[in-house]
């Protein structure tokens, strides 16, 4: 499929999936079986009875497309993955626990998130840290898809 050209492991998803058809096929290794394996029920929890742009957002965040340079670089849409403000990787972990350039915005949602884990795992992970990460999303104006 064009739109899976790159993707890492796609080229041997692709040939194994020609010998399944031939009926010569041979197991994939677990990690590229992983790869299609449908959410998990503690994911689907995480987007149960949301609405859908938000469960956008968060699946975003959660797989690393997003509008964040890496990922627009990784598009070849910009030239450079780096943050604009601290000149390192941008993806998820840094717009959500180190870029200082949202520090103001990144205190308040440690803030209300009291004394859970601030890390993106807890963060992405869980249900309850929702509200407080879309309001993080909102205040820091970083465009969503």
């Amino acid at each position: 499929m064009p739109g899976h050209a790159g993707v890492e492991g796609n080229e041997i998803v692709d040939e194994e999936a020609k010998k399944a058809a031939q009926g010569d096929s041979t197991p994939l290794p677990k990690s590229l079986i992983t790869l299609e394996d449908p959410p998990g029920s503690l994911v689907l929890k995480i987007y149960k009875d949301l609405p859908r742009h938000v469960c956008s957002i968060v699946a975003q965040l959660r797989t690393g497309h997003i509008v964040l340079n890496a990922y627009l670089s990784r598009m070849k849409l910009i030239d450079s993955p780096l943050c604009p403000h601290c000149h390192v990787l941008e993806m998820v972990d840094h717009f959500l626990l180190h870029c200082r350039w949202f520090n103001t915005q990144r205190h308040i949602l440690h803030l209300s998130l009291g004394k859970a884990p601030f890390t993106c795992r807890s963060l992405l992970g869980r249900r309850a840290h929702t509200k407080n990460l879309l309001q993080y999303v909102h205040d820091t104006q970083v465009p969503t898809l």
